[in-house]
C-alpha cells in the first residue's frame, strides 16, 4: 500500500484535476501520466529522488508528501 499524501494535498488545495505539464513530467522522470495517476490513486509511491520535484510542483514540502514512519502508524 502506498503511503504518499499526494491526493490529500491536491484535495486540500482544490486541485483534484491538476496534472503535471510535459516539462514537469520529464523532471519527475516520467514518460507520461500513468505513473502520476498511480501515485495520486495510492497504487504506488514515487522514488525518493522524485519527491522534491513533486513538492515543488505542488507548492508543498517533502515532509507533507511522504509522512514519517510515526505518522504512518497513527
Amino acid at each position: 500500500m502506498a503511503v504518499n499524501k499526494i491526493s490529500e494535498i491536491l484535495k486540500s488545495k482544490g486541485w483534484e484535476s491538476l496534472k503535471p505539464s510535459e516539462e514537469t513530467l520529464r523532471k519527475m522522470g516520467l514518460p507520461d501520466l500513468k505513473k502520476w495517476n498511480k501515485w495520486v490513486n495510492k497504487k504506488s509511491d514515487p522514488e525518493l529522488w522524485q519527491v522534491p520535484v513533486i513538492a515543488q510542483f505542488l507548492h508543498s514540502s517533502t515532509e507533507q508528501i511522504i509522512p514519517t514512519k510515526q505518522e504512518q502508524e497513527n
